[in-house]
Formats: C-alpha cells, sequence, structure tokens
C-alpha cells in the first residue's frame, strides 16, 4: 500500500514535470530517486565502498549540470521542483516494492496496484473533468502500464537475488534511455552542460555499479 501511494504521486509529479520541463533533464532528475534506496540499503547493513562513494558524487554533480539551464528559463523553479519530488517518491515505492517483494513479489505488485487504483478511482468520482480517455489515447496508456508493472516485478525479483543498494543503482540507469527518445523522437535540442551533465550522472550510476 506504501509503494503504491508513493508510485503513484511520483507518477502524477514526474508527468507534470514533464509537461513542464524538458525530458532529457526531468528523467535524469527524477532518476536521483535512487539515493533513497541506497540510503536504506546502507543503513540497513550494506557496505560503501570507494566505488559506490565515487559514483554518487558524480551522479549529483550530473544531475545539478543538467538541471542548470532549466533554473534560469522562465518558471524556472517548477519543472525541477516536480523532479525532485518525483524522485522522492519514487525512491520511497521502489523501497517498499524492496521490501514487500522479499515476502512475494506478485502479491507486492497485485496490492500495489489495487491500492494505487483505488485512490485514482476516488479521484475520478469527485473530478468528473478527469474522465476525458478517448479511444486513441486506450491503447498508447496500456502499453505504458504494462511496462510499468513489468518493470516493477522484474525489480521486485532482483531485489530478492542482490543488495538492494546495487539494485537500486542499476534500476536508476532508464534515463539513458529517455534521453535517447527525447533527441531522436521529440527533437529536443540541450545546451552542452547538459549533455555533459547527463553523462556524468550516467557515468556516476554506472560507477556505483561496478
Amino acid at each position: 500500500m506504501f509503494a503504491g501511494a508513493t508510485g503513484m504521486a511520483g507518477l502524477l509529479t514526474f508527468y507534470a514535470a514533464l509537461a513542464q520541463g524538458t525530458m532529457g533533464v526531468v528523467s535524469p532528475i527524477a532518476a536521483m530517486g535512487v539515493l533513497v534506496p541506497l540510503t536504506v540499503g546502507l543503513a540497513s547493513g550494506e557496505r560503501l565502498s570507494h566505488a559506490h562513494a565515487v559514483g554518487v558524487t558524480a551522479a549529483v554533480i550530473g544531475i545539478v549540470l543538467a538541471s542548470g539551464p532549466e533554473l534560469s528559463a522562465r518558471s524556472p523553479w517548477k519543472p525541477v521542483a516536480l523532479a525532485a519530488a518525483a524522485a522522492l517518491f519514487f525512491g520511497f515505492a521502489i523501497v517498499g516494492v524492496a521490501k514487500g517483494s522479499q515476502v512475494s513479489v506478485l502479491m507486492t505488485m497485485l496490492v500495489m496496484r489495487v491500492f494505487s487504483f483505488g485512490i485514482f478511482a476516488v479521484a475520478l468520482f469527485f473530478t468528473p473533468s478527469l474522465r476525458t480517455l478517448t479511444r486513441a489515447e486506450f491503447l498508447p496508456l496500456l502499453t505504458i502500464g504494462v511496462l510499468d508493472v513489468t518493470a516493477n516485478i522484474t525489480y521486485g525479483f532482483a531485489t530478492r537475488m542482490e543488495a538492494l543498494a546495487i539494485v537500486s543503482v542499476l534500476g536508476s540507469i532508464y534515463p539513458i534511455v529517455t534521453v535517447a527518445l527525447a533527441r531522436f523522437v521529440h527533437k529536443e535540442r540541450l545546451a552542452l552542460i547538459q549533455y555533459v551533465g547527463v553523462a556524468v550522472a550516467m557515468a556516476g550510476v554506472a560507477f556505483i555499479s561496478l
């Protein structure tokens, strides 16, 4: 239930950030939610090597560089703040999925989705304007849902086989795909410092996983 609530909050703030900011920047910032499960893993006794420490530092520096140009735009703080909130919510959701998966991956997914669906059903009841789903939108949204659930399931199984600090970091590499899609599908043009920031952040994530 905790993972369902925080995961849904993370998606809402993440999509709001995407609507107002640059996809190639918002996604890496949201990926910094990995610091939450990384911290939980270390607090539970998992050790942080020198490589991990260097990787975390590089990732944070990269995120600052990547988000820098966004801070100088009009309404500068909103996309970055929303992406940072999404990172926090995603981080807590990841911890919830990992903890529940130690007992049962499939039951964790079931309870998580049922609980988040219940929250959304209440929102639909009190907000009629949300009931605007068209037939053309249904298939893309269904695809997003399937991919999201599949990612959570594979992540849950991974946490049963490896330390949370390692799995959570490997799972945060997804912005590489997002940045590529932003460039080649949406034709987003990032500033040079943003490319450098994304590269440094992803290098830090890769360094942590060594």
